[in-house]
C-alpha cells in the first residue's frame, strides 16, 4: 500500500487546528523539498492569520462571529486538502518526506506512546490546563512557560499533580509550556516545551 500524507487534521479544531496549520506552514516554507507549493506561502500565511483572528473574535459567542469563524474555517480545510495532494505529488509514497512536511504519514513509522505534555483550553479566558505523563519516582513537578524559545522560564509553580492550572494568561498571544519532575535525587531536566495559543 502506498504511504500518503493523510486528511485527518479535518477533525481538528480550534486552536489545536491552528497550531497544526502554523507547523505545516512552516515546515513547507522551511523545507528545501518543498520549493514550489502550489498554494504561495504568503496565501497560506494570510488565510491562517484570518483563521486565527476569527478563532480568537468567536470568544465572545456572537452569531456572526461564529458564521465567520466557520466560513473562515471552511476555506482553510479546502486550501490544506489542496496541500495535501501538493505533498502527496512530491512525496509520491515516501513516508520521510510526508513527515517532513507536518502532515501524518498514512502509515505511522512507529507505534506512539502518550505524549509527555498536552496543554489545553481552561473554562475561561486567559486560562490553560497542562496535563503531563507521571514521572516514576516523582514527588512533585514544576510547571513553567516562556514567551519565546530563547527567553527564559517563569518562576516555576510546584505542584504534587500530574495537572496544573495557569491563570492570568495574555489571551492571543502564544506560549511556550513544559515541566520537570522533583524526586529524591533532586530536579530533572524539563521536557521538550509544547506551543499553546492562549484564548
Amino acid at each position: 500500500m502506498t504511504i500518503i500524507a493523510k486528511l485527518d487534521f479535518i477533525q481538528l479544531s480550534g486552536a489545536a487546528k491552528l497550531v497544526f496549520c502554523r507547523n505545516i506552514e512552516s515546515k513547507l516554507a522551511n523545507t528545501q523539498i518543498f520549493t514550489t507549493p502550489d498554494i504561495p506561502i504568503a496565501t497560506i500565511t494570510t488565510l491562517i492569520d484570518e483563521y486565527e483572528k476569527a478563532l480568537i473574535n468567536s470568544k465572545d459567542g456572537s452569531h456572526t462571529a461564529t458564521h465567520i469563524l466557520s466560513d473562515v474555517e471552511k476555506r482553510l480545510d479546502d486550501m490544506f486538502h489542496l496541500l495535501v495532494y501538493y505533498v502527496n505529488k512530491v512525496a509520491k509514497g515516501n513516508e520521510t518526506i510526508i513527515i517532513q512536511s507536518g502532515f501524518n504519514p498514512s502509515q505511522p513509522p512507529t507505534p506512539r506512546q502518550k505524549a509527555e505534555i498536552a496543554v489545553k483550553d481552561g473554562a475561561n479566558s486567559g486560562i490553560v490546563i497542562v496535563d503531563i505523563k507521571s514521572v516514576e519516582g516523582a514527588v512533585a513537578y514544576n510547571y513553567v512557560y516562556k514567551k519565546e524559545l530563547a527567553d527564559k522560564y517563569s518562576d516555576p509553580e510546584t505542584s504534587t499533580y500530574t495537572q496544573h492550572t495557569f491563570t492570568g494568561l495574555t489571551p492571543a498571544t502564544y506560549l511556550y509550556f513544559s515541566f520537570a519532575a522533583i524526586s529524591k535525587d533532586g530536579v530533572s531536566d524539563y521536557c521538550d516545551p509544547i506551543l499553546k495559543l492562549i484564548l
